[in-house]
């Protein structure tokens, strides 16, 4: 009766322990369920952020990046699976991977981050280098073009100033020269008549 006893609590710390590991493996997956969930949410906020990138040098980095994050969560999740057939060794695993691996890990990505902003930035500064160099490039341009076609307009209102003072003194020349000519004949009328006048009296 003692025996059945005894083999009766060792059943039930055996199954105790079968639960408890697998809660522990529930626990794991759920966790790393977790891990993955917050790097893909991490992946998709720097995918809206970083917008500077030509889209050819953003589809590079990011697949890079993907595919390096899906590798890990493979790994991990192949090893969980590895290390689910041998119960012994499973809460040592879990516990490195709680403690070293998967920091680890988000040390990576924040590295990789890190590297992509200050790429981004380098970028970004080139472009805003290059904006600024045509901005100032076409408001010299502006003020040379500017300057030019004031001085074409001057250069029209003289001309147009000298044609009219010549026009004018034309105009002033030929009435002078008309008037001497009215009073010449005037003047040969004048005399004619008076030799006319002369002759008849004698």
């Amino acid at each position: 009766m003692r025996m059945n006893n005894v083999f009766s609590q060792l059943n039930h710390l055996q199954e105790n322990l079968d639960q408890e590991k697998a809660y522990q493996y529930k626990q794991a997956i759920s966790i790393l369920d977790n891990i993955d969930k917050k790097i893909q949410e991490q992946y998709n906020q720097k995918c809206q952020k970083f917008e500077i990138l030509t889209d050819k040098e953003r589809e590079e980095t990011d697949q890079k990046i993907y595919k390096r994050l899906s590798h890990q969560v493979d790994l991990l999740t192949n090893e969980i699976q590895f290390q689910q057939q041998n119960q012994t060794a499973a809460e040592g695993f879990f516990k490195q991977q709680l403690n070293e691996d998967i920091p680890n890990f988000i040390d990576e990505i924040n590295f990789e981050t890190k590297q992509r902003q200050d790429m981004e930035q380098k970028i970004y500064n080139q472009y805003a280098d290059q904006i600024k160099e045509l901005q100032d490039t076409f408001v010299q341009e502006q003020k040379i073009r500017d300057q030019r076609e004031e001085d074409v307009v001057q250069m029209l209102n003289s001309i147009y100033q000298n044609v009219n003072q010549g026009i004018q003194k034309a105009k002033q020349d030929r009435i002078n020269s008309e008037n001497m000519l009215v009073e010449l004949i005037e003047n040969v009328i004048a005399k004619v008549r008076k030799e006319l006048v002369e002759a008849n009296s004698l």
